[in-house]
Formats: C-alpha cells, structure tokens, sequence
C-alpha cells in the first residue's frame, strides 16, 4: 500500500473525474470516499464579497458533488464502495 498525489480542483468535475480514474488505476478500484472538501472565511455573510460567497458555495456544494458523482462511477462497475 503506498499513497499517491494528484493535483486535483474539487470544483472541477473533470479534475475530480481524473483523480478516481487515477485512484482505480493504481489500486484496481475504489472502495471508500470522504467527501471533506470546505471553504470558509471567516466574515459574516452579509459583509463578505459576493466572489468570497460564490467560492465557498463552489467548493463545499460543488466539491462534494463532483467528488460523489465521480467515485459513484467509478465504485459501480465493482458494485461495492462507501461513501
């Protein structure tokens, strides 16, 4: 058992797509995912830049989704794996 690195944008389906291609390939599947990504700054809501908003939005809805969507496809064709 050795780890591995990827660079890889949690926001970026395609980047989180490669990283479960390359976590199959080395390791002959996937079998757990933990869905951790978070953004946050520490300002109030309503004082905080829309574009700091938008970040944490992207990151902790959009990262999780991309993250589940791309193990989910790569645990089926095993049709085993956690999320």
């Amino acid at each position: 058992l050795a780890a591995m690195f990827v660079r890889a944008d949690v926001t970026s389906l395609d980047d989180m797509t490669r990283l479960m291609n390359t976590a199959v390939e080395l390791n002959g599947g996937l079998d757990i995912l933990v869905a951790n990504a978070a953004f946050s700054l520490r300002d109030w809501f309503w004082s905080q830049p829309m574009e700091d908003a938008r970040r944490t939005v992207e990151v902790t809805l959009w990262g999780t989704f991309n993250a589940v969507r791309s193990a989910t496809v790569a645990m089926l064709p095993r049709r085993s794996g956690s999320i």
